[in-house]
């Protein structure tokens, strides 16, 4: 993975923007129906410190959809965008967000994202569960690009569950996840998405 450029080294972010979230979901932790919408604008601006003149657009959409007693399927869609002088540390980026796990995070950046992810999560006995996704995401230098000069990055693994406590539903999670070019093993506390 490259190092930052040294302008990045010194430097000040200050952004400013609309934001937009819906969210219908049954659980934040656990969900097992409904939806999550969420964008957000954000503008830095040097007037606020800001040490570059850019802006960054980061869209996602998540579903999740029961399919029988303890059988649920998320789906998930991401999209982002980084314009004008974007710093290297604002670029648009895969490992960070679990929108493509399986991936060192920063390793794939540029100024433009997409991925896209559907996950089988099912409960298996008592407090343990058990997980399999897909994913397919890329990453270009412009959003205007994607399709035609982008680069595709595949993604998928499987995870287990276990609930520690009866009484509320979080749940750790440990997810084994092969991308492209890399391999990861995540540990965490609810799901990825």
């Amino acid at each position: 993975m490259p190092a930052p450029p040294p302008d990045a080294m010194n430097s000040n972010l200050s952004a400013i923007g609309p934001s937009f979230a819906y969210d219908t979901r049954d659980s934040a932790t656990q969900p097992h129906r409904g939806v999550m919408l969420s964008a957000n604008w954000l503008f830095g601006l040097r007037a606020l410190g800001d040490s570059y003149s850019h802006d960054k657009l980061q869209m996602a959409a998540n579903s999740y959809l029961p399919i029988g007693a303890g059988t649920v399927i998320a789906l998930r869609g991401a999209l982002c965008a980084a314009g004008g002088n974007a710093p290297y540390y604002d670029l648009c980026l895969f490992g960070a967000n679990n929108d493509l796990r399986g991936y060192v995070t920063g390793r794939y950046r540029d100024k433009a994202s997409w991925a896209t992810q559907a996950e089988w999560r099912q409960h298996v006995s008592g407090r343990w569960g058990a997980t399999a996704f897909v994913g397919l995401g890329g990453i270009a230098p412009s959003a205007g690009t994607i399709i035609d000069k982008g680069k595709l990055l595949p993604a998928g693994g499987i995870g287990l569950r276990y609930r520690p406590f009866r009484s509320n539903d979080v749940q750790l999670r440990v997810d084994l996840a092969a991308g492209k070019d890399d391999h990861a093993v995540y540990v965490g506390i609810a799901e990825a998405f």
